[in-house]
C-alpha cells in the first residue's frame, strides 16, 4: 500500500496526539519505506509527543510546519487556552531537534492573518523566524483568514491598518537579516491588498464580531483586555 510513496503529508486537528498517526508511522517503518518517504507534519506545538524524535528521524527528511497565530498575549487569545511560553519552548526543542536531521529537512511557520493578530505580525514575523530551519524562501508563509468573514483583517478601522504598514516600513529599514526581511516584505505586500477589500457590509460585519466575540469571551470567563487592550474600543 505505501510502496512508492516519496512523500506523506499529515495534518490535523493535531496528528501529535492521534495513535493513528503513530501506527501509520510505524507501519512504514516496519516495511522500511520510511527511509524513502520525505515526512510532512504540521502541528500547534502545544506538546510533544515523547515518541514523535525518536520515530520521525526514521524517515528519509522530515518538513515540520508549526501554525502559529501570534505572540505572547495575543496568541494566547488566539489560540486559547494554550500558554506562548509553553509553546514557544516546544519550538525551541523542535528547531534544534531538526538541526540534528541534517539533509533537507526543514522546519517552518504557517501565520494566519486576521483582524486579532494584525498588529501582531511584525513581532511573529522577528520572533519566528530565527527558528525556522532550512527554509530559505519562506519561514514565516502568511496566509488569510476569510471564514468567518467578520475576522478579516480588512475590517479593521483604517488607522489600525496604516500603522502596521508604517511598522512594517520602518522594520525593513533596520538591521535584520535578509529572511526577517523577506518575511516583512510578504507582510507589506499584502497589507497593500486593502484596496481590493472595501466591502459595503462592514457595519454588519462589526455588529457579527462583537456578537461572537462577547459570546466567546463570556464562554472560555476571560476578557479581551487583558490580551488585546487596543482593540476593546471596536468591540465593545
Amino acid at each position: 500500500m505505501s510502496e512508492g510513496t516519496k512523500i506523506l503529508h499529515v495534518t490535523g486537528g493535531e496528528p501529535t496526539i492521534n495513535p493513528e498517526f503513530f501506527d501509520l508511522l510505524n507501519h512504514l517503518i516496519e516495511t522500511g519505506d520510511s527511509k524513502n518517504i520525505t515526512l510532512e507534519v504540521t502541528t500547534n506545538a502545544t506538546k510533544i509527543h515523547p515518541r514523535f524524535f525518536d520515530t520521525v528521524k526514521k524517515f528519509k527528511e522530515l518538513t515540520l510546519t508549526i501554525s502559529m497565530d501570534g505572540v505572547d498575549k495575543t496568541y494566547e487569545y488566539v489560540r486559547y487556552p494554550a500558554r506562548f511560553d509553553v509553546v514557544f519552548e516546544n519550538i525551541k526543542k523542535y528547531s534544534a531537534f531538526v538541526k540534528t536531521l541534517g539533509g533537507n529537512s526543514k522546519l517552518k511557520f504557517n501565520f494566519v492573518l486576521q483582524m486579532w493578530n494584525l498588529h501582531n505580525a511584525v513581532d511573529v514575523v522577528k520572533r519566528l523566524t530565527p527558528w525556522a530551519v532550512n527554509e530559505l524562501s519562506a519561514p514565516v508563509r502568511f496566509e488569510e483568514l476569510h471564514d468567518p468573514k467578520f475576522m478579516h483583517w480588512s475590517i479593521l478601522p483604517q488607522y489600525n491598518i496604516k500603522k502596521v504598514i508604517k511598522q512594517t516600513i520602518e522594520e525593513q529599514r533596520r538591521d535584520n537579516d535578509k529572511l526577517t526581511n523577506w518575511g516583512l516584505i510578504a507582510l507589506g505586500r499584502m497589507l497593500k491588498t486593502i484596496k481590493s477589500h472595501k466591502t459595503k457590509d462592514k457595519e454588519y460585519l462589526l455588529h457579527q464580531l462583537k456578537k461572537f466575540t462577547n459570546t466567546q469571551d463570556r464562554h472560555r470567563k476571560i476578557d479581551l483586555v487583558d490580551y488585546i487592550p487596543h482593540l476593546v474600543g471596536l468591540i465593545r
